[in-house]
């Protein structure tokens, strides 16, 4: 699922008139600096998820405990990687497999597919992944085998086991892609999960909404499919958005895609349709946008009263100061 960038929506907006009674030009006032104020918390909020205090691109997989960056169970063993932008290999790889999965389903739903568009998400700057490769192992070897590698009499067959082996997820051959550029190997590429830091808003251009994590695509090759995999994928994205303090995980889903829909309301627990109220407010129509977003909610949108900060702590310790000063002099006075 992916959302493509459509302009705003006019003629529906309401009110806008010259305020009427006592007090309403005040309330006015007030509910914009409400809203302004939520408004900066979010940019906060995806800056702190987007970037590090030196202002590069933000490993969000630093302190996430290990046994969540991999899978092995049900014949399956992959490693789990986070990125915050694919190769070319791996930018080709997601496209061809969303595409074959997922263009139909597209067109079927009114939403309609589009290559430029896909392509362009795959590749823009707010873009982040999680890769799924399959685990490389290292065979010990005996003292013979090292003393024939030494020697350069078992070269072929070193050359050979390099090249390929078995694969534990398919029972056939497993090619390694290659070289990372740091010249260590990767594993075959199995999947890649493609999500974003955003508000919800965004599903309508607007900024507007509680900071959230957008699952856009998931693409996991079909021998692997049916096996859990994605469903530690879903609850790795929860692990990385509470720790990145996004209010929810939200999840576009096409109206003719009951696939995923039954993925993501039976497999990931607490996912519900988008509330009224919040389509009311962003101005969302699943039937005219051709998909409906559901949503987990992680955490409860800040009191206003600690959105923006104050100096308020600093004055506690003056009055402190200013009083054992005057305590002292009092003393002193005394003494004397």
């Amino acid at each position: 699922m992916s959302m493509k960038g459509k302009g705003g929506k006019g003629g529906k907006a309401k009110g806008g008139g010259k305020s009427t009674a006592g007090g309403q030009t005040i309330e006015i006032k007030r509910s914009k600096d409400r809203l302004t104020a939520s408004i900066n918390e979010s940019i906060l909020t995806l800056r702190q998820a987007l970037f590090d205090d030196l202002g590069q691109n933000k490993d969000v997989s630093v302190g996430i405990a290990a046994p969540f960056l991999k899978y092995d169970r049900k014949g399956l063993d992959v490693t789990i990687e986070f990125k915050s932008k694919l190769s070319k290999e791996e930018v080709t790889w997601a496209f061809d497999a969303v595409k074959e999965t997922m263009e139909e389903t597209y067109d079927n739903s009114g939403y309609g597919w589009d290559d430029e568009d896909k392509l362009a998400q795959l590749t823009e700057p707010e873009a982040r992944f999680l890769v799924i490769r399959e685990a490389l192992f290292t065979e010990e070897k005996d003292e013979n085998t090292a003393q024939q590698e030494h020697e350069g009499e078992n070269k072929g067959k070193v050359l050979e086991n390099e090249k390929e082996t078995p694969s534990h997820s398919t029972g056939k051959k497993k090619t390694y892609s290659g070289r990372d550029k740091k010249g260590k190997k990767k594993g075959a590429l199995v999947g890649i999960v493609h999500f974003r830091f955003s508000v919800q808003g965004d599903f309508v251009d607007k900024m507007a909404g509680a900071p959230s994590l957008i699952l856009w695509d998931i693409a996991i090759l079909a021998d692997a499919r049916r096996k859990g995999l994605g469903k530690h994928c879903l609850l790795l994205l929860e692990l990385i958005a509470r720790k990145q303090a996004m209010h929810a995980i939200c999840v576009p889903v096409q109206l003719s895609d009951q696939a995923t829909l039954a993925w993501v309301t039976k497999g990931g627990k607490g996912y519900v349709a988008m509330e009224d109220e919040v389509k009311e407010s962003l101005d969302f129509e699943a039937e005219e946008e051709g998909f409906e977003v559901y949503i987990k909610t992680l955490l409860a949108p800040p009191p206003l009263a600690a959105v923006a900060p104050t100096l308020a702590p600093a004055v506690p310790v003056v009055a402190k100061n200013e009083g054992e000063e005057k305590g002292k002099k009092e003393q002193m006075e005394k003494d004397n």
